[in-house]
């Protein structure tokens, strides 16, 4: 009886530990792909209004440019230029599987970094289409709003925001972390607005 019930306590405790794992990758498109937050948590993130508006922001309108944005202050422009990079090189990768394309050619245009994703044709490699990143510092959100718009969607990067959301309205996507210390984990809430938005953003390309 004491085995069986030393037995029951273990398969608890492994059953608890294996449920606490951290989970930093996915496989997307044949690719591991690796985050920067534990994706579990990340997961949990509130997204407003919802999924779909990804999508439309991102993919159902015609955009040929994402700008990144930041307010700067001294304490967190390191964590706006990490955060930036994820997303401009995730959202890469979630658009060459939308648009179904061979090859995404990336090179700089006048300050701009833009990707050609080509499709392999027959006999050459033809363009499908163009798509630019941009930095953006901005003095304030109201600026951001000004400046998104469908074929320019904005993704400001907020952190010590008043919670951790990801909050999309109209063309203006805002990527909020309310705690941005690193206290006994790798990342901020701001990676893990930034990775929920991501999940969501692949996802949506998969699932047009």
């Amino acid at each position: 009886m004491r085995k069986i019930l030393f037995a029951l306590v273990a398969i608890i405790f492994i059953s608890a530990c294996l449920g606490a794992t951290e989970n930093y990758k996915i496989k997307f498109a044949g690719l591991d792909v690796n985050f920067r937050a534990d994706l579990n948590k990340a997961e949990k993130v509130l997204i407003e209004p919802g999924p779909e508006a990804v999508k439309q922001t991102m993919f159902e309108n015609p955009v040929s440019l994402v700008r990144l944005a930041f307010i700067p202050d001294e304490n967190n422009t390191g964590f706006y230029s990490v955060a930036g990079f994820e997303i401009q090189y995730k959202t890469v990768l979630a658009y060459k599987q939308f648009i179904f394309t061979d090859k995404a050619i990336s090179q700089s245009e006048g300050g701009l970094q833009c990707v050609y994703f080509e499709k392999l044709l027959v006999g050459a490699m033809g363009t499908q289409r163009r798509i630019c990143f941009e930095t953006v510092i901005l003095n304030s959100t109201d600026e951001a709003i000004a400046m998104a718009n469908e074929t320019a969607p904005m993704i400001l990067m907020e952190a010590g925001a008043d919670e951790t959301k990801v909050s999309i309205n109209g063309n203006l996507i805002r990527i909020m972390g309310k705690d941005m210390s690193q206290t006994n984990r790798k990342y901020t809430d701001l990676d893990l607005a930034a990775d929920k938005f991501l999940l969501v953003l692949m996802n949506e390309s998969i699932a047009r």
